[in-house]
């Protein structure tokens, strides 16, 4: 049909179509050249109708996928500005957010800890932005998650106070021991630490 009509609709389509198959495919090489080719039709339908969020957005998922991070984050950014403030918007944020957490924490293992205490940071910034009852599950489940990790960095990072202020926000936002178990297995082992170092008091 494309051969015929460059229509933004069967670009957008075709798109989702390529998207799904790379998501189902083990492969991760042809994943990949799925995922490019899903880019490129978004980018086509976003070319022939600018103004919704919707191919952007798409884009952003797929180059998320193949961790291309900067540029998946331009096009959530400009999915966002296009949605403007209404729910469809929180969508957007929601997704990027997802992004962000997962650009940090693979940063954080990799060995750029500061890049990614930046992106868990942006990343709880933008889930800030609207209300978790939208989205639900997706929202308090991300939330729980990011904080942990964010709680986490800042302890390797030797932020204790930092990330004890994070761990107790971990355990506000999600009723869950693991927080508080964290909490208590990092002052025990700063007490433990002091009492070494010969400084009772701390």
């Amino acid at each position: 049909a494309l051969g015929h009509w460059k229509l933004e609709s069967l670009f957008s389509q075709r798109g989702l179509l390529y998207h799904d198959l790379a998501t189902q495919l083990t492969d991760k090489k042809q994943s990949a050249e799925n995922l490019e080719l899903a880019v490129q039709d978004f980018k086509e339908a976003h070319l022939l109708h600018p103004f919704t969020p919707l191919h952007p957005r798409n884009a952003a998922n797929a180059l998320s996928g193949l961790n291309r991070v900067n540029e998946a984050s331009a096009y959530y950014e400009k999915a966002i500005q296009l949605q403007g403030g209404f729910e469809a918007a929180y969508k957007s944020r929601l997704l990027y957010a997802q992004h962000l957490f997962k650009s940090g924490a693979t940063q954080i293992h990799t060995g750029n800890p500061v890049l990614g205490i930046k992106h868990l940071n942006q990343a709880n910034e933008y889930l800030n932005t609207f209300p978790g009852y939208l989205h639900g599950t997706p929202y308090y489940s991300l939330k729980k998650e990011l904080t942990l990790s964010m709680a986490i960095a800042y302890e390797d990072q030797k932020q204790f106070q930092l990330a004890l202020e994070t761990y107790d926000l971990a355990s506000r936002v999600h009723v869950d021991p693991d927080a508080n178990c964290l909490a208590g297995f990092m002052l025990t082992e700063i007490g433990d630490s002091a009492l070494a170092d010969q400084r009772p008091t701390d």
